[in-house]
């Protein structure tokens, strides 16, 4: 399993600037520096004084130590934990984290509702891979979450216009297979042309199966008009545009 994405990583935390001041920060400074050095053991000791002084970065990437299991032993319910200290001070990275724990079992016990509730504090914080997994969520109707294919679509739309590859490959399907949406080819084509744009390796090959059935589904006219959509498509960062207000998937009731 693999809750830690490219932006959680220790080794990218060792582009935060050391400009930062409070002993419980500089002992998370401490920690990065270690964990660059494979000084595991050391990072550990020095996350965990930050994390237990209630510092949200110590606490998450101590939870990525945990869950990664580099150099020390693997160990998901304290990284549940940690996480869960990080996501109620706010910390959108652990409130994802945390939900995908839920969501799979890994040092908790399965339970899709509260992992809906803390990928939606993460989504509302503005985590584009909240909108991911949440899509993910409803697409399939995991555990006791009713399946809404209308509102994985939204979600998916939201994090595939934020720039994840993920999302755009399933948007795309879900316009090929008319799933919550009148088919589409047009907007499958345009999606997954975008998805293999910005993937590689077997990914990719997947993504570019995919997307040779939407072309022998296509007309010239339908493959034309997806190619074009998919060269003038801008993320929402670049074009100046934002996320919609509305409609947002209902939110589970505790």
């Amino acid at each position: 399993m693999r809750i830690m994405s490219r932006h959680g990583g220790l080794a990218a935390a060792t582009l935060l600037a050391l400009t930062i001041g409070g002993p419980a920060q500089a002992d998370v400074q401490e920690g990065l520096r270690a964990y660059t050095a494979k000084d595991y053991v050391r990072a550990e000791q020095e996350l965990k004084t930050s994390a237990d002084a209630g510092d949200v970065e110590g606490q998450f990437y101590l939870a990525n130590l945990y869950v990664d299991g580099i150099g020390i032993a693997q160990n998901f319910r304290e990284a549940a934990r940690y996480y869960e200290m990080a996501a109620a001070q706010g910390h959108t990275g652990a409130q994802v984290r945390l939900g995908n724990m839920y969501r799979r079992g890994y040092g908790v016990d399965t339970d899709y509702r509260t992992a809906v509730r803390w990928l939606y504090r993460a989504f509302d914080g503005g985590s584009a891979e909240a909108a991911l997994y949440l899509g993910d969520i409803f697409l399939g109707g995991e555990g006791d979450v009713e399946r809404d294919e209308g509102h994985a679509r939204q979600l998916f739309t939201i994090a595939a216009n934020e720039g994840l590859a993920q999302a755009m490959a399933k948007l795309g399907l879900i316009y090929l297979e008319g799933r919550g949406t009148e088919r589409d080819v047009p907007q499958a084509i345009m999606w997954l042309t975008l998805a293999s744009q910005a993937s590689e390796g077997e990914v990719k090959e997947e993504v570019d199966a995919q997307l040779l059935i939407a072309e022998k589904a296509a007309t010239a006219g339908d493959w034309a008009k997806g190619q074009k959509m998919a060269a003038s498509w801008t993320p929402w960062a670049l074009s100046g545009g934002s996320r919609p207000e509305e409609p947002i998937p209902p939110k589970p009731q505790p």
